[in-house]
């Protein structure tokens, strides 16, 4: 087993190679990862504040956290947890590694990384770039955006706001009153949402078809700007006539559900 760490108390640089995968657990402050075309991994600390950062490379695996941090108790131990600690840290990674970032407050960016990736946050602010394949995002009230995603998407919020766009092939999202908003590029997929009262709102191209079955006991559904409204027990079904065509399953309690076109002719 091949093991190294450092405990960081001031700012610095490392470069350390051999890496398959980063994780990353930040308090406050803020976190950048950049992907790129060399094999090895830069870390960039250039402000700290309170305990320092734990950084440790195990057979492959980069983790960069605060300490008496737990992978395993992230969510139980720090969802109403305040804390002083604080750094802002960048990380440039070879572009095809699973990538994992959570913080609790912090903000953060993942940026052109291909490999598998998630993000978390309870009330920070994750910004997804340019990201190719499989992204899970998770927030309690923090707000998340991803742009230019060409791949999956897997997303859960509490209160937070979700904003995703690019080529969204499958995208599956839980919020309880938290708003969604998909702005999809690609003409065919599949799209599954549930919501207790937040509001989803998505927009497709021109050219696509779409069928739809979404229920709203409380809430609106509207199609193509026409407005319908189900009563509880029952939905709106639509039908598509052709193809391509998305595939969208929409529940909310007491959110509307809106599919909109983007610009252009269908």
């Amino acid at each position: 087993m091949s093991t190294d760490h450092w405990e960081v108390s001031e700012p610095g640089t490392l470069e350390i190679e051999d890496v398959d995968a980063l994780k990353v657990m930040l308090m406050g402050g803020q976190v950048d990862v950049i992907a790129h075309d060399e094999k090895v991994a830069r870390i960039e600390v250039s402000d700290i504040h309170g305990e320092p950062v734990r950084i440790e490379s195990v057979d492959g695996l980069l983790s960069i956290k605060h300490p008496n941090v737990r992978w395993d108790n992230f969510w139980e131990k720090f969802r109403t947890f305040r804390s002083k600690e604080s750094a802002v840290i960048s990380i440039a990674v070879p572009r095809g590694i699973t990538v994992s970032v959570s913080t609790v407050s912090a903000d953060g960016l993942v940026s052109e990384a291909a490999g598998k990736c998630s993000i978390a946050t309870v009330s920070g602010s994750l910004v997804a770039d340019a990201l190719r394949g499989d992204l899970k995002a998770n927030t309690v009230s923090g707000e998340l955006t991803i742009r230019h995603l060409s791949g999956t998407l897997n997303a859960n919020a509490v209160s937070g706001e979700i904003t995703a766009s690019g080529e969204i092939t499958d995208l599956k999202a839980n919020t309880v009153d938290g708003d969604l908003m998909f702005d999809l590029f690609n003409p065919a997929g599949t799209l599954r949402s549930n919501s207790v009262s937040g509001a989803m709102t998505m927009r497709i191209p021109p050219e696509s078809d779409v069928e739809l079955k979404a229920n709203s006991a409380g809430g609106t559904v509207m199609i193509d700007g026409e407005r319908y409204r189900a009563g509880v027990g029952s939905g709106v079904s639509r039908a598509a006539t052709g193809d391509p065509r998305w595939t969208v399953a929409a529940n909310s309690a007491s959110g509307d559900v809106t599919v909109l076109r983007q610009e252009g002719e269908k």
